[in-house]
């Protein structure tokens, strides 16, 4: 899957059709960016953001990696479908399954799964998310939508 051919603007869901570094959507002109192999699109309510500084703060220590083959098991059903992890955290179902797409709304999270090499990873709000319609296959959400703002709104 070519990540960029799927990408919309998460306020307005105009298709991205600039896919430069640093852009702004033709249509409402939401500014996002390509910035070192992450596409940041997060848009976040004043409530959210206060949680978003706990959970940067909170990937900034060591590694939190569950260790009860959790992640083996839903990299197995990703593999092989067009598949969105989201809260993907630091990529550790990524890592078992490639092709998979990771969404979260910590920066600190995505660069740790950048560095470990995950390749499709975008900077997002669960309840905004930048992706055409009919996009994936199969949406992840492993330990997260109790944390959301509105998990209704992020279903």
């Amino acid at each position: 899957m070519e990540l960029k051919k799927i990408l919309v603007c998460p306020k307005c869901k105009t298709s991205i059709k600039k896919r430069g570094q640093k852009s702004k959507c033709k249509n409402c002109g939401f500014k996002y960016e390509y910035k070192d192999g992450i596409w940041h699109f997060l848009t976040l309510s004043k409530k959210s953001e206060k949680s978003k500084l706990g959970y940067e703060e909170l990937h900034q220590s060591p590694s939190l990696r569950l260790d009860d083959g959790s992640y083996e098991i839903l990299a197995a059903i990703a593999r092989g479908n067009k598949t969105l992890d989201i809260a993907c955290g630091e990529g550790f179902i990524e890592k078992l399954s490639p092709e998979t797409v990771g969404v979260d709304f910590s920066l600190n999270s995505l660069k740790k799964a950048r560095k470990s090499g995950v390749k499709n990873l975008v900077l997002a709000d669960a309840h905004a998310l930048p992706f055409k319609n009919k996009s994936f296959d199969i949406a992840i959400c492993s330990g997260s939508l109790e944390h959301f703002l509105s998990p209704l709104k992020a279903l």
